[in-house]
C-alpha cells in the first residue's frame, strides 16, 4: 500500500486485517472482545476518527499504516473497558429481540397483560418522543431484522450505541406512564430503576432488596407489557419484520457457525485452520449479522491467547505484509505517548503520597523470585512508562515489572471480583474484605474466592512469576488503604489489616485522578 492517504472505503477494506491484528494484541494483552463486538469497533474507528487520521497524520513520523494501526490502539482500548460496563448493564441484547417477537417468554414466568387504555397511554408516549429517538425505537421495531447494522450507521451510531439509544427511548417512555393497574408494585420499581434512572441488573438488586434472578424475571414481565403495547404502534409506512435465511454450503460448516465453534474450542487448530481458509467468507459473513454472538459470561471463560489466535486467523483475508515492522513501531514508538503517562501517573500520583513501607513494591516480592535476563532488561528499561516512571520504576525492571504490570494487576483483581458478582456466586451488595493471607465474603472465609485465586488471576494477565504476582496482591491490598480507587469500579475502605471493596459507580478513566485520590478518613498506620 502506497503512502497517499485512502478514502475511508478503500482504507477500510486495506486496513481491515491489520486492525483485527491489533485486537489480537490486545487480546494478548487482556484487552479481550468477541469478533463480533471487534468488528463493530472497528466500524467505529472508520466512522468516528478517519476524519481525524486523515487531518492529523505527518508521513515524517512513520508508515501510514503504523499510524492507523496507533491510533486504533488508542481509540479502542478505553472501548473496550466501557463496553463491559454496558454489556453488564440495563438491557441484554436477546431482550430487544423479546420486543420484535423473535423469541418466546419462559413458560415459568407469570405474565399480564395491560388494558387496552394502558397501550393508548403507551403508545402516546411513545409519540411523544424526540423524533429522532421515536424513528429510531419505530425503524428499529419494523425493519428487517437483518438491518440493524445498516440502521446504525445511517444515524452514525455503533450497534451498541443504537441499543443505548433505545434504553434512552424507553426510559423515556417509561417516565411518562402511571403505574399500569395491573402490573405489581415491585415489578413498577424494576421498570423504573432500570429503563428510567439506568441501573444495572445488580445495582438494581442492590438498590430494590432483590435478587438479580428476581430483577430478571421482573423485567422479563415489562418487556412483555412493551411488546403488547408497541406492536400497535405502528408508524405510517412501517412494515413487519421479515427474516431471511442463509443457505449453508453443502458439506462445509456455515460461516457463522464456524466463528462462534472455533471461539469455543480453545487448541482446536483444525477449526483455526478452516477460519484461516476461509477468512473472507467468515468477514462476509460477519459484517452483515446481526448476531451479537457469544454472551460476556462465555467470553469470559475463553483464555484470551485463543481469541487472540482467532482474530490472527480472519486477518489472514489478506498477506500480512509488513505488519510485523509497523505493529511494532505503532505499539512500541507512536503509542509512547500514552505508555508514559501511566509511568508519569505511577510516579507523580500513585507512589508520591504512600508512606515509606508501600514505596518500594520489589520489597515486596521474595527473594527468590527470578530477575529476567540482561536482554530483556535493556528492552524493559527503554519502554516509554519506564523511562517516564524514573527513578520509581528502576527497582522493579530486574523482575519483569513496568508501571503497566502493576495497572494490570490491579485490574485482574477488580475484574475477577466483577465476573464472580455478576454470575452471582458472591453478592454484589456485600462488600469483599482482602487481607495479605485471606478473603472474606459476608464476613466470613468463602468457599469461592480465596488469596490463590486471586494471585492466580494476576499472574495469568500479568504473565509475571508466581511470586511477583504473590507480591504484587500483598501490595495493593496495602496501597488501597491510602488509594481507594486502586482496584477499577469499586472503592476500597482500610479494614484491620487490608481492605473491603465495595462496587462503585464512581468511574475515573484519567490515571492521574484515580490514583490521586486518597481515602481523607484512612485509619491505618503506616509502619
Amino acid at each position: 500500500m502506497n503512502e497517499a492517504i485512502l478514502d475511508v472505503g478503500t482504507a477500510y477494506e486495506e486496513l481491515r486485517p491489520h486492525l483485527l491484528r491489533a485486537l489480537a494484541k490486545l487480546a494478548r494483552q487482556g484487552f479481550s472482545v468477541s469478533p463480533w463486538d471487534g468488528l463493530d469497533l472497528i466500524h467505529d474507528f472508520f466512522l468516528e476518527a478517519w476524519d481525524g487520521i486523515n487531518s492529523r497524520y505527518d508521513p515524517s513520523k512513520g508508515t501510514f499504516e503504523a499510524y492507523v494501526y496507533a491510533a486504533f490502539v488508542h481509540f479502542v482500548r478505553p472501548r473496550i473497558v466501557r463496553l463491559r460496563r454496558l454489556q453488564s448493564s440495563l438491557v441484554e441484547p436477546e431482550q430487544f429481540d423479546l420486543l420484535r417477537g423473535r423469541e418466546e417468554q419462559e413458560g415459568d414466568e407469570e405474565l399480564y397483560v395491560l388494558p387496552e387504555d394502558s397501550k393508548q397511554v403507551v403508545r402516546e408516549a411513545v409519540s411523544r418522543l424526540p423524533p429522532r429517538e421515536r424513528e429510531i425505537l419505530s425503524r428499529y421495531l419494523y425493519a428487517d431484522p437483518r438491518a440493524e447494522r445498516m440502521l446504525a450507521r445511517k444515524f452514525s451510531l455503533s450497534r451498541y450505541g443504537l441499543r443505548q439509544t433505545l434504553v434512552d427511548a424507553l426510559g423515556q417512555v417509561t417516565v411518562r406512564l402511571d403505574k399500569p393497574g395491573r402490573m405489581p408494585e415491585r415489578d413498577w420499581k424494576v421498570a423504573l430503576a432500570l429503563w428510567r434512572d439506568r441501573r444495572t441488573i445488580d445495582e438494581t438488586a442492590a438498590y430494590l432488596g432483590l435478587t438479580p434472578h428476581q430483577v430478571r424475571g421482573a423485567n422479563s414481565r415489562n418487556v412483555h407489557l412493551l411488546t403488547e403495547a408497541l406492536k400497535r404502534y405502528h408508524p405510517a409506512g412501517g412494515t413487519q419484520p421479515r427474516r431471511n435465511t442463509m443457505r449453508p454450503q453443502r458439506n462445509l460448516i456455515p460461516p457463522h457457525d464456524l466463528l462462534e465453534r472455533v471461539i469455543k474450542s480453545p487448541g482446536n487448530e483444525e477449526l483455526l485452520g478452516q477460519v484461516r481458509e476461509r477468512a473472507e467468507e467468515v468477514l462476509a459473513v460477519l459484517e452483515n449479522s446481526e448476531s451479537f454472538g457469544l454472551s460476556e459470561e462465555e467470553m469470559r471463560s475463553i483464555d484470551p491467547l485463543w481469541v487472540a489466535e482467532v482474530y490472527e486467523a480472519m486477518a489472514a483475508a489478506a498477506p500480512r505484509g509488513d505488519e510485523n515492522s509497523y505493529a511494532a513501531e505503532a505499539l512500541f514508538n507512536a503509542n509512547q505517548e500514552e505508555e508514559a503517562s501511566i509511568g508519569t501517573a505511577f510516579r507523580e500520583t500513585l507512589l508520591a503520597d504512600l508512606p515509606e513501607y508501600l514505596l518500594h513494591i520489589e520489597r515486596w516480592f521474595p527473594q527468590s523470585a527470578p530477575r529476567v535476563d540482561e536482554q530483556e532488561r535493556r528492552e524493559l528499561i527503554e519502554e516509554p512508562s519506564v523511562q517516564a516512571g524514573m527513578p520509581c520504576t528502576a527497582p522493579l525492571v530486574p523482575y519483569g515489572v513496568t508501571p503497566l504490570t502493576v495497572f494490570y494487576a490491579t485490574e485482574a483483581v477488580s475484574s475477577l471480583l466483577d465476573r464472580l458478582m455478576r454470575y452471582e456466586m458472591i453478592r454484589a451488595d456485600v462488600p469483599v474484605a482482602l487481607e495479605i493471607n485471606r478473603v472474606e465474603v459476608e464476613g466470613r472465609d468463602s468457599d469461592l474466592l480465596n488469596v490463590e485465586l486471586l494471585v492466580d488471576e494476576i499472574e495469568r494477565v500479568t504473565e509475571c512469576d508466581g511470586g511477583v504476582a504473590r507480591g504484587l496482591y500483598s501490595w495493593s491490598v496495602q496501597a488501597a488503604q491510602y488509594k481507594p480507587f486502586l482496584f477499577g469500579g469499586f472503592r476500597a475502605s482500610p479494614r484491620g489489616e487490608g481492605v473491603c471493596l465495595a462496587r462503585t459507580e464512581d468511574i475515573y478513566d484519567n490515571l492521574f485522578q484515580r490514583w490521586g485520590l486518597r481515602n481523607n478518613n484512612a485509619a491505618v498506620v503506616a509502619r
